[in-house]
Parts: C-alpha cells; sequence; structure tokens
C-alpha cells in the first residue's frame, strides 16, 4: 500500500512537469451563440509593440485570472503597463464574430492577430481617462476554414486607482455573434436598475426640491433662506448626477471629478448660508473654516491629475474639509433646538439622521485610504444605494415642512400688514388735504404722488385770520408704515400748533421738539411759510428744498431737519411777494426723479418748470422716472386793491 501511494504522487509530479498553457476558446466546439473568456490569460509587465505580433512566443509568461485584476495576482499596486494574451479557436464560415470587455482598467488597445481592433480611453504619451459604455470590437472575418486568432490587449492602468484598484480586467470577457454580444451590452447599461435608480431618485428629488424653493425665493425675496437652500439642491443635483453620467454616457473622468468637485464645494457653501439664515446662525472661525474648507474641494483631484497627490491623501484631504461643516451644522442645530426654535426643533431629526450617513460615508473612504477596502466597499455601497435615498426623502420632507410653515406664517404677517397699510393709507388720505379751502386773493393747487402704497410726503394749507395762508410741506425719510405714522404725528401737529402761533419758526421749533426720541434714527426735512394779505412773505427751513418763486429759487436759511437736535434753531426769512407771482414748493421727489439712463432730473429742469401748474410739474416728474413721493404746491398771489 505505501508503494502505491509512493507510484501514484511520482506519477502526479510528472504531470506536474507539463508546460500550462493559455486558454483556448473553441467556439466550433462549444456551438454557442456567446462564450465567456473566463480562464487563464498570459500576462507581462511593460509594453513592448512587438507582443501584440501572433508568432511572439509568451509560453514563458505568466497566467493570470481573466476575470480580475492584476493587483490580487501578484502585482499590487502596479500602474503603468501590461499586456494580456489568449486565442480564440473560430469555426469555419461562421457569423460576424465580436469581442467585449465590460470593464478593463484604465485606458486599453484590442490587437486580432497583431491589427488593432480599437481602444477605449487614451494611453500615454496622450493619456485620456474615459469612463462609461464600452466598446464592442469586431473580429475579422473567417475563411471557409477553422483558424485561431490571437488577442492581446495592451492596458495602461492610471497610477492614481492603482493604490486600491488592480489594473486590467476586472469582471469576465465575452466573444460571439455580434447580435447576441450587442444584446449583452444593452443589458449591461444601464444595467441592473437597483445600481442606478436611488441616485437616480435623489437627484430628481433634489432638482424637484430645488425648483420648488427657488419658486419660494421668487415670491419672499427678503427671506433669503429660500434661495440659499434651493441653490444648494441644485448643485446636488448635479452631484448626485454625476454618479450617473457613466451610466448612460462615456464621460471624462478628470472633466467629471474637477466639476463634481466645485459643485460639491459650492453647495457646501450655500448649505452653510442657508443654515445661517434659516436658524440665525453665527460667522465664527468654525463657520469661516468652513467655508474655506469648501472652496478647496476641486483642488486634491486637480492635483492628483498632476502626479502631486496620491488617492489616500486625496481620501484625507476630503475627509479633513468635509468634517467642519458638518460639525458646524450639527451644533447650530442642537443649539438652536435646545434654545426652543420650532424650525430647529423639526429639522434636529433629519439633520441628524443625514449628517450621520455623510459622516459614514466619509468614515468609508478614510478606511478606504487605510487599505480595509472590503469593508469601505460595503459600507458605501450601502450608504449611498440603500440609506441615502430614503435619508433625502426624510430630510427634504422636513425641508418642505418648514418651508410650507414659515410660507404661512409669512403669508399671516402679509395679511395683517396689508390691513394696517390699508389702515394707515386711510388716516393719510384724511390728513393729507383732498380740497385746497378758498382764500381770497390766492390761487392754490396741489398735486400729491406716493410712490408706494403709503408715502411719507405731506402738506398742509391753512387760512389765518389776517386774511393771509400757512403752508407747510415736508418730507419723512423712510418708506411704508413708520413714514406714515410720523406724516400722521407731523400733520397733527402742525394743525394744532397753528391755533397758537403763525409763526413758521415758531411751528418748525415746536414740530422738533415733538419729533425728538420719536424719530427712531430717521428725520424730516420741513419748509414752513405765512404769506400775509398784503403780500409778505415769511419762511423758515428745517432742511427742504427752497421754494421758486417766478421761475427762481428763493434763497433761505437752512436750519437742521426735523428730529435730530434738541437746540436747533429756525431762523426766519422774511421778503416781499411781487404784485403777481407764482410761488412753487415741492418735495425732492421731483428733483430726484431718474430716468432708463440713470439720469437725475435735477434742479435745472426742475426750475424751468417751476412756473408750470402743480400737476404739470408732478406729471413731468412722473413720466421722467418716479423713485420717491412727488409734492408740488403752487400759490398765486394776488393782493387786494385797497380804494384810496
Amino acid at each position: 500500500m505505501p508503494g502505491a501511494l509512493l507510484i501514484f504522487f511520482v506519477l502526479l509530479g510528472f504531470r506536474g512537469l507539463h508546460p500550462l498553457h493559455a486558454q483556448t476558446f473553441d467556439l466550433e466546439k462549444d456551438r454557442v451563440h456567446l462564450t465567456e473568456l473566463r480562464g487563464l490569460w498570459r500576462f507581462h509587465p511593460g509594453d513592448d509593440a512587438r507582443w501584440a505580433d501572433p508568432a511572439f512566443d509568451d509560453s514563458s509568461w505568466p497566467l493570470l485570472r481573466s476575470d480580475s485584476g492584476w493587483s490580487s495576482q501578484g502585482y499590487p499596486r502596479m500602474s503603468g503597463f501590461g499586456w494580456y494574451r489568449f486565442s480564440i479557436q473560430i469555426p469555419a464560415d461562421s457569423r460576424p464574430l465580436a469581442l467585449y470587455f465590460p470593464r478593463i482598467l484604465t485606458s486599453y488597445e484590442v490587437y486580432a492577430d497583431g491589427h488593432l481592433l480599437g481602444g477605449f480611453g487614451g494611453l500615454p504619451p496622450h493619456q485620456k481617462l474615459v469612463a462609461g459604455t464600452p466598446p464592442v470590437y469586431v473580429l475579422p472575418r473567417t475563411t471557409s476554414a477553422a483558424n485561431s486568432v490571437l488577442i492581446a490587449i495592451r492596458v495602461w492602468h492610471w497610477p492614481f486607482w492603482a493604490h486600491y484598484y488592480g489594473g486590467g480586467p476586472q469582471t469576465t470577457a465575452y466573444v460571439g455573434e455580434k447580435a447576441a454580444i450587442d444584446q449583452m451590452r444593452r443589458l449591461d447599461y444601464p444595467g441592473n436598475p437597483w445600481s442606478w435608480a436611488p441616485p437616480l431618485f435623489s437627484a430628481l428629488l433634489c432638482l424637484l426640491g430645488g425648483i420648488f424653493a427657488l419658486g419660494f425665493a421668487w415670491h419672499h425675496r427678503n427671506e433669503r433662506e429660500y434661495l440659499w437652500f434651493g441653490i444648494w439642491l441644485v448643485f446636488k443635483t448635479y452631484s448626485e448626477s454625476t454618479f450617473l453620467f457613466t451610466t448612460f454616457t462615456d464621460v471624462n473622468i478628470a472633466f467629471r471629478e474637477i466639476s463634481r468637485g466645485i459643485s460639491e464645494g459650492a453647495g457646501t457653501l450655500a448649505f452653510l448660508t442657508f443654515y445661517y439664515y434659516l436658524l440665525r446662525g453665527r460667522k465664527d472661525w468654525l463657520y469661516w473654516v468652513s467655508a474655506i474648507a469648501a472652496l478647496t474641494r476641486p483642488l486634491p483631484f486637480t492635483l492628483a491629475l498632476l502626479g502631486l497627490l496620491t488617492q489616500p491623501q486625496v481620501n484625507s484631504f476630503n475627509f479633513a474639509t468635509s468634517l467642519p461643516a458638518l460639525v458646524w451644522v450639527l451644533i447650530l442645530v442642537i443649539v438652536r433646538a435646545r434654545q426652543g426654535i420650532p424650525d430647529a426643533r423639526l429639522l434636529l431629526a433629519p439633520t441628524l439622521l443625514q449628517e450621520g450617513v455623510n459622516l459614514a460615508g466619509i468614515v468609508s473612504f478614510e478606511l478606504f485610504a487605510l487599505g480595509l477596502t472590503h469593508g469601505s466597499q460595503s459600507a458605501n455601497r450601502f450608504f449611498n444605494l440603500t440609506a441615502r435615498p430614503f435619508v433625502d426623502v426624510i430630510f427634504l420632507s422636513a425641508m418642505l415642512a418648514i418651508l410650507i410653515g414659515r410660507f404661512t406664517r409669512t403669508r399671516r404677517h402679509e395679511e395683517h400688514l396689508a390691513s394696517e397699510l390699508q389702515a394707515a393709507r386711510i388716516v393719510q388720505q384724511l390728513l393729507i388735504p383732498e380740497e385746497i379751502p378758498h382764500i381770497p386773493g390766492f390761487t392754490i393747487q396741489s398735486c400729491y404722488i406716493p410712490a408706494g402704497e403709503v408715502g411719507g410726503d405731506f402738506f398742509q394749507i391753512l387760512p389765518i385770520e389776517s386774511g393771509g395762508v400757512l403752508a407747510i410741506i415736508g418730507d419723512v425719510s423712510g418708506k411704508g408704515m413708520p413714514a406714515a405714522m410720523t406724516v400722521s404725528l407731523l400733520v397733527g401737529t402742525a394743525r394744532t400748533l397753528a391755533h397758537y402761533t403763525q409763526s413758521p419758526g415758531d411751528i418748525l421749533a415746536a414740530m422738533n421738539q415733538r419729533m425728538l426720541g420719536r424719530s427712531q434714527g430717521g428725520f424730516t426735512t420741513c419748509l414752513a411759510l405765512r404769506i400775509d394779505a398784503d403780500g409778505t412773505l415769511t419762511i423758515a427751513n428745517a432742511g427742504h428744498l427752497p421754494p421758486y418763486l417766478a421761475g427762481h429759487e428763493l434763497a433761505t436759511e437752512n436750519g437742521l431737519p426735523l428730529g435730530l437736535s434738541a437746540t436747533a434753531e429756525y431762523t426766519e426769512t422774511t421778503t416781499e411777494l411781487p404784485g403777481k407771482g407764482r410761488l412753487t414748493l415741492l418735495t425732492d421727489g421731483v428733483v430726484e426723479a431718474r430716468n432708463t439712463q440713470g439720469e437725475l432730473m435735477g434742479f435745472e429742469r426742475t426750475s424751468a418748470l417751476s412756473t408750470e401748474p402743480a400737476e404739470r410739474i408732478a406729471d413731468a416728474a412722473l413720466h421722467f422716472g418716479q423713485e420717491d413721493d412727488i409734492t408740488v404746491l403752487t400759490l398765486d398771489f394776488e393782493p387786494a386793491i385797497v380804494p384810496a
């Protein structure tokens, strides 16, 4: 029995002495439309044009499996060139045959009996990194007799990927009738929907959310969080779509990765700004670190293309630049949620979930950088294809609820403001005289055109007992409700004061005291004048435009606007009106009217128009280009004839 075992092992040893050969794939024997090229191929690192020659003796080359890269078969982290060789036995009078290599890293050329069939990507010295749908290579037509074709594949592997991925074929290749090969290629690309449907769903979800948010931003331009949320989703849509490009078309890898880095960096800035406006964040040192780090996102891959960084270094760089923004957002949401802000509380769980998934993805890449490829690839595949779409749904649903809630609150606030503006408009209509009182010896015209729903201009025409007229015109800084309330206060004050004094200087001084502490940082320009029955004109000016008399600006003593200083004094200027003349009072809405070329109406045009009726002056300013409230008063004085 021991002797028999010895003889068996000796014979087995002699059997092992026979040389191994690269597998020959026989289509005549198999008689199928399509055959897997799964087996052993001859391999040799380096580059030599003679290796495409079918007469070249490759018997000394080692054999590698045809469905796995060379890194796991004795050539770890090898980059550069490598050649594969194998033979195909083609039956006589066969239909057109073709080769199909689903995935070979990185770029390659295919030769049949020394003739170039084609290639994918570009090889040095004109290397071109391409990802996408590999081509089908048609074999030369056979003669009536069966023959053997030597296939040689010249592969160049990008050094950046060599740290993790082995060069050469990554999956099984195929040979067969061209129609069958074309059908297989169509099945491979786009392939299994489970591999591309989740990122496609995420991209569509982000696109729809971005359109929705930008629509909100268009209607609510003062609430900037809508704008930045929409911008972030637009960039996120592009980032998600880059994973789909290679499924449906060929893509330049350098362009894809650099553009994705730019998109992710810009998206991170928009994301930070969105949270800043939404939750009233602070632009502290961590915020600026996050912003600067986001700007560097395209940099590492660019340096990798130049050969200055390896893939582990790029992964570590991306890990370091992604963490600050993640930490800043988490801290802000948690702090605001503890402070009781409803939006932060609603956003807390979705943000923790989303940022947790993002952190897990970052960690998986870092594990990949440390060489733990199997676990990191499995984790990354799970988070990208399984968890991320559902996390995006949860996060965007929470954001949708917040936006709708904010829109509802904003709408209610706008309705409340509209009702208040309507009430203020009614009050202002009561304060601004619609009809000028009839005063003997005077022809008075007025025109008032507010720039908004509620204006900041005001005027009053008040007769005095001696037969003259008291005219007051003013302009409150600011617009809207605060300006309207100030107008109400000033008009009420002027009417009350007119019962006690007709001195323009005293009236302005009393109005100034009334405005102190009530203007909230603003001010009011005002002009008060009195025309007595004998034509005596007395004027006091609080920073307002001087009146025009007979087409010329009337010189006055100019005091400070109302509400600025408790010690302001308003000196009166007295002059005699001519027998006939038009006195024109107006606000700066006339002078500061601006046309489409940006040109102001200015003082010269205003002076030339000052002799026209009030309505014509206001209409000229309106059509020139109104930017502020327009108020014009004209007073024509005709002294009474006193008998001798």
